[in-house]
């Protein structure tokens, strides 16, 4: 994720946010992000076409839609909608099988996932670009930036950098 703000000449910020791949999580960033703040220019680059996945699916319980749902009602609710949900967990070993009812838990393909993610990304305003390579990126000023905190301050309002920072 690189990020870079500066000042317009009206003294209003602008923040960019480069994110380059990261599946699921650099999408939900992208509309976390634009929802932080709809003028936040945000933008993905992806290596892959839309639909390519490498990786299983994902499972969601109960109380992580609860989390996501905070922020975006109707994307937890695309979620739900595309799968089915399990309350049971079946656990078979050696011929015999223990099932464990209560543990509400909707298992989601990952090409569902990405579809859903991509869409809400869309719809938030982030720019998605597929099939651009990380030797795509523009010609950052790139600096080490500590674990993501730097990008929370840029959200939360504090003193906008000049330059673009690599945060890793």
């Amino acid at each position: 994720v690189y990020t870079c703000a500066t000042s317009t000449s009206r003294g209003a910020r602008q923040v960019r946010v480069l994110i380059v791949g990261r599946g699921p999580s650099g999408l939900l960033l992208a509309q976390l992000l634009k929802h932080a703040d709809t003028q936040h220019q945000v933008t993905i680059l992806e290596r892959n076409q839309p639909n390519d996945t490498f990786e299983f699916g994902m499972v969601f319980s109960d109380g992580t839609l609860q989390t996501l749902a905070a922020d975006d009602a109707g994307m937890v609710q695309a979620l739900e909608d595309a799968d089915v949900r399990w309350d049971a967990i079946e656990v078979r070993h050696v011929g015999e099988s223990v099932r464990a009812q209560g543990n509400s838990l909707i298992p989601l393909p990952r090409t569902t996932l990405l579809g859903v993610l991509q869409r809400f990304a869309l719809d938030a305003g982030a720019d998605l670009r597929f099939e651009q390579d990380a030797g795509a990126l523009p010609n950052l000023d790139v600096a080490a930036y500590d674990a993501g905190v730097d990008l929370v301050n840029i959200v939360a309002g504090s003193p906008p950098q000049e330059s673009w920072h690599l945060l890793p």
